[in-house]
């Protein structure tokens, strides 16, 4: 449930908020759990945020910081649990 409702904000902000909104709830899913959803709303960003000139020369920075975030949490996040993942929540 709270893995939805952080997914479910992260895509609102990364739609009607600053660019950097977004990137709170991905710091929280990322380091509880493997958080593919991260990068699924990175490209969703880069597609709708997309110019309408199109993709030439514009570079994916939202899925590439989505990608950079769910790799660099996934070692913190396995050191950071010691007992059963689902436990938590």
């Amino acid at each position: 449930m709270i893995r939805g409702l952080l997914t479910g904000f992260m895509l609102a902000a990364g739609l009607i908020g600053p660019w950097w909104l977004p990137l709170v709830p991905a710091l929280f899913l990322s380091v509880r759990w493997t958080a593919y959803e991260v990068i699924l709303v990175g490209v969703f960003m880069d597609l709708t945020l997309m110019p309408t000139s199109g993709l030439w020369g514009i570079p994916l920075v939202n899925t590439a910081v989505a990608i950079a975030v769910v790799a660099v949490f996934a070692p913190i996040r396995r050191q950071l649990s010691v007992t059963n993942s689902s436990s938590y929540f």
